[in-house]
């Protein structure tokens, strides 16, 4: 009997949808290639109309114009089960993040509210807004609008901004055609103020409008119409600032936003640039001046046990066991015929390797794999005879400088074996199949993924064999010099010795949980723990600070403060030191489980990991690193925190504390994605557009 998971069947399918080979160029890796010189071609503003099509020879882009009216009646605060109706004003701003990516009905892009513009939402039928401004800002039938505070909550300079430039191909462009505003608490005896509006346009250009707003004729919700006719036609955001008195920044309320959303139409390919791949190189060509080779075939395990943590030199992740035909089950064909040897592994797809450190970067020449089939079930009757697929990925150090791609790739199909009670193993050699440059060779992590897909196109990860795992290794002393540069070291010198790193300060940018504290080598005998955690000058930073009732704070550094002082980082390195007993029996040892978690630009754990230039760390990686140091080196792009935590795995989870030093990381180039409610009753957050490169 097998057993088929949804879940991981659209990952499969997701992860054989997408041969990337090479990691994305600068100028691709939010936006898909545009074409220059976008125009609009002009057609009238009573509603959505086509434009006309390209003409042929052409690059001349042209939209279709859909309208829509957005009286923000499904913006809320987060309900467990959707949206609600919020008290008073409420909060929308996405917990990180650029903002939160608003949608309403058909629109094709969504629409971004920055965070750092404070916006908020207005329930209109509060009882406390009776008889005052707020009560006025919703239309006929609405309950909601959005409200600004007048200015930014965290810098005062910037005025209220609707959608944004950054990502131009992800979010809404189009043209402004009305809106209504609601001057919410000007001064008494205000009689008149100016609404302003700046839109900035898809080529960087503005055009700008004040409208009139008469206070004295006791209006309190305002009409702000006709602003394509004024030039707002291609705009990519708006800003907005109330102005009385010759003063700016009153607060105010947004609703019934009339706009036109564009759309491009497809143009013929010779309209894009090609597609060109980019790879870094740093000062130098790393060159292996020698190469070890070596193979995994299990025949020193013993059946049915487990293989976890490093084994043959790298780390296996997972739930992979070792088997032989006389241990093997739930497994059709029941048997196999190996190469050599009785032994094998068994994995349920995928099967992970990855090397933890700098020195443990490996390669892969060949292995030999053997798939489970759908046996002759009516429950799998549309898997019945249908072929397995193999899709083989490997990830490389983007700064490593050695110039080669980020991904190597390669997709290998194995016929099914019709109806037999046995099959052998079939050899996949890497270096004989691959075309790729470096082929597969300098990895950090290697992932073999299994399916079947059914006669209707069904995607299903299934369990496999593996044997003969030949990897190889070309050990590299200039590897360090040849590291591009730009990484930055928090070595914590420059702390207070016993100084808690509180939530509320920053060090370099970032912030520390409670349980954080600076520590010098100078307090610790030589050979001790704390001593050796030093890597660099005297501090390191030790993880068990309680609190004053022997709290436990947590291990969290992360950058994002709020919305303007925050940054997004790619972490590169950091030296683990397990603050262990003297008297620790040995056999202990390899059940210490450190675990690595993170959280990306919107706050969630990597939860677009169906993308395959995402690093599939999901919520977290377990590593057993098998000794009391280690110096973990995983490459991982675009992140706003990331944790360490470590215990003895299994019974109680025992907590060990430890020490951190030369904390590598290097700045996030580019701007930080928006976010949308997602995962399960939308109770998590996504990026809009996921950052590639992971």
């Amino acid at each position: 009997m097998k057993i088929f998971n949804s879940v991981i069947g659209l990952t499969t399918l997701a992860l054989c949808a997408l041969g990337v080979t090479a990691a994305p160029t600068p100028a691709d890796r939010h936006d898909d290639p545009k074409p220059p010189h976008a125009n609009v071609t002009k057609t009238t503003h009573g509603g959505p109309k086509p434009t006309e099509t390209v003409v042929p020879g052409t690059c001349k882009p042209e939209y279709t114009i859909n309208r829509y009216s957005l009286d923000f009646e499904d913006i809320s605060p987060f309900c467990l089960f959707g949206p609600c109706l919020g008290l008073s004003i409420f909060n929308i701003t996405t917990p990180r993040g650029q903002g939160t990516a608003y949608q309403k009905g058909l629109m094709e892009r969504p629409l971004l509210i920055p965070n750092i513009a404070g916006w908020a939402g207005i329930n209109c039928s509060w009882e406390g807004f009776n008889g005052k401004d707020e009560k006025y800002a919703c239309g006929n039938n609405s309950v909601k609008a959005l409200y600004s505070p007048g200015k930014s909550p965290w810098d005062a300079t910037l005025k209220p901004r609707l959608n944004t430039v950054d990502f131009p191909d992800t979010y809404i462009r189009g043209a402004i055609e009305s809106l209504y505003v609601t001057p919410i608490r000007l001064p008494n005896g205000t009689h008149t103020a100016s609404f302003e509006l700046v839109g900035t346009k898809v080529d960087g250009t503005t055009v700008k409008y004040a409208a009139s707003l008469n206070i004295a004729s006791g209006v309190k919700r305002f009409l702000v119409s006709g602003l394509v006719a004024k030039g707002f036609t291609e705009i990519t955001a708006l800003d907005l600032w109330l102005v009385a008195g010759g003063k700016g920044g009153y607060e105010f309320a947004l609703d019934d936003l009339v706009l036109d959303e564009y759309r491009p139409k497809p143009l013929p390919k010779v309209c894009y640039p090609p597609t060109t791949t980019s790879v870094d190189h740093g000062p130098c060509t790393p060159k292996p001046i020698r190469t070890t080779t070596w193979t995994a075939d299990a025949e020193d395990l013993s059946p049915t046990a487990d293989v976890v943590g490093t084994y043959k030199d790298v780390n296996w992740y997972g739930s992979v066991t070792v088997e032989d035909n006389d241990s093997l089950d739930y497994f059709w064909p029941p048997s196999v015929v190996t190469d050599s040897g009785k032994n094998f592994f068994k994995d349920y797809s995928p099967l992970t390797l990855f090397a933890e450190e700098q020195q443990q970067r490996f390669g892969v020449d060949s292995f030999s794999i053997a798939c489970g089939y759908a046996n002759d079930e009516p429950d799998y009757s549309q898997l019945n005879n249908k072929p397995c697929d193999i899709f083989i990925m490997g990830r490389r150090d983007p700064y490593d400088g050695d110039g080669l791609p980020q991904y190597v790739t390669l997709n290998y199909t194995i016929p099914h074996p019709g109806n037999v009670t046995s099959q052998r193993f079939t050899k996949i050699d890497l270096n004989k199949l691959s075309d790729s440059p470096g082929k597969f060779s300098r990895l950090y992590e290697f992932s073999v993924h299994a399916s079947q897909t059914s006669s209707i196109g069904y995607v299903s990860p299934t369990d496999f064999l593996v044997d003969n795992i030949v990897f190889f290794k070309g050990v590299t002393p200039d590897d360090p010099k040849c590291r591009m540069p730009g990484v930055q070291t928090l070595d914590f010198d420059d702390i207070k010795v016993g100084t808690a790193l509180e939530p509320v300060g920053t060090y370099k940018g970032f912030s520390f949980s409670r349980s954080w504290a600076a520590v010098s080598k100078k307090n610790y005998a030589p050979g001790t723990p704390g001593y050796k955690s030093v890597k660099s000058g005297q501090n390191s930073l030790f993880s068990g600070l309680l609190g004053p009732e022997g709290e436990y704070y947590g291990t969290d550094i992360y950058s994002y403060q709020n919305p303007k002082d925050n940054f997004l980082f790619n972490f590169e390195e950091v030296t683990i030191t397990l603050d262990l007993p003297e008297d620790l029996d040995p056999a202990r040892i390899p059940e210490i489980a450190l675990s690595i978690s993170v959280l990306d630009a919107c706050g969630g754990g990597s939860a677009n990991y169906l993308y395959i230039d995402r690093n599939p760390i999901f919520y977290y990686k377990t590593i057993r690193p098998g000794k009391f140091q280690i110096t973990v080196a995983e490459p991982i792009i675009g992140i706003s925190r990331i944790n360490f935590y470590a215990s003895f795995f299994g019974g109680d989870y025992e907590t060990i504390n430890f020490f951190i030093d030369d904390f590598k990381y290097r700045k996030f180039e580019g701007p930080t994605p928006g976010c949308w409610r997602c995962g399960f009753r939308g109770g998590d957050w996504c990026e809009v557009p996921a950052i590639k490169g992971r």
